[in-house]
């Protein structure tokens, strides 16, 4: 038996989407500023599918006709950048309204910074104590 059309229309559509899906997409290409800052521009992506299809019966051949269509959108939203400069990274919000998972990436850069700061701290007063013994 050979494989139904829809196996052919619902493997374009996936094989479109994982174009669309690509990473680049939502973390964009690093542009480098003057005094070595680095701007990287983030974006929400949201995306969709839908496929289907139906047998129709025929009078004339024992096979059925097949008739089917598919399609793919994507929603692409610019939030903000992520400036890294002198080591420090931050988040610069285009909008105020964001959902949760939009605020939970603002502040990582922020949390990174600060578990950093405590390891340097923790390690330099570790060989402050290792230069005093």
């Amino acid at each position: 038996m050979s494989e139904h059309p829809m196996k052919h229309i619902f493997d374009d559509v996936l094989a479109s989407v994982k174009e669309l899906a690509d990473a680049k997409t939502i973390i964009g290409e690093p542009v480098v500023l003057e005094e070595g800052i680095k701007v990287i521009p983030i974006s929400k992506a949201i995306f969709g599918f839908a496929s289907g299809g139906s047998d129709f019966d025929s009078k004339k051949q024992e096979t059925p006709h097949f008739g089917g269509g598919s399609g793919a959108g994507l929603t692409l939203t610019p939030i903000g950048f992520l400036v890294i400069q002198d080591g420090e990274v931050r988040l610069l919000q285009i909008s105020d309204s964001v959902s949760p998972a939009e605020r939970a990436i603002a502040v990582a850069p922020e949390i990174v910074n600060k578990v950093l700061g405590f390891f340097d701290k923790k390690s330099a007063e570790k060989e402050k104590r290792a230069d005093e013994e």
